[in-house]
């Protein structure tokens, strides 16, 4: 599920920031735009980074992403499990973000 949901969030940071580098004319605003552009494009956007481009940093969003993220990584590179999962409140959080997230 949380896979689907960085797919998500790939796709509106990626339109957020092909518009930006798009429609910007100030260069100095811009040219913070085309590093992250080019970040995109080697693949080296940072998933957190992503999100931070769609949500305000250290918010409930944010953090709510961040935790979800911490423990997808934990569980898929053979950690345990650290927290109890409600998979109804994470299918409730999930569809909610996935609608709340704008670029």
């Amino acid at each position: 599920m949380f896979t689907r949901f960085e797919g998500r969030v790939r796709d509106i940071s990626d339109s957020l920031i092909n518009s930006k580098v798009t429609n910007l004319v100030d260069w100095k605003i811009n040219r913070a735009w085309d590093i992250i552009n080019k970040q995109k494009s080697n693949d080296s956007l940072h998933f957190m980074n992503r999100v931070a481009l769609l949500t305000p940093k250290g918010q409930f969003d944010h953090n709510l992403i961040k935790q979800y993220y911490d423990q997808r990584n934990n569980i898929g590179h053979g950690g345990s499990f650290t927290i109890a999962i409600s998979i109804p409140t994470v299918v409730a959080d999930m569809k909610r973000l996935n609608k709340d997230l704008k670029g």
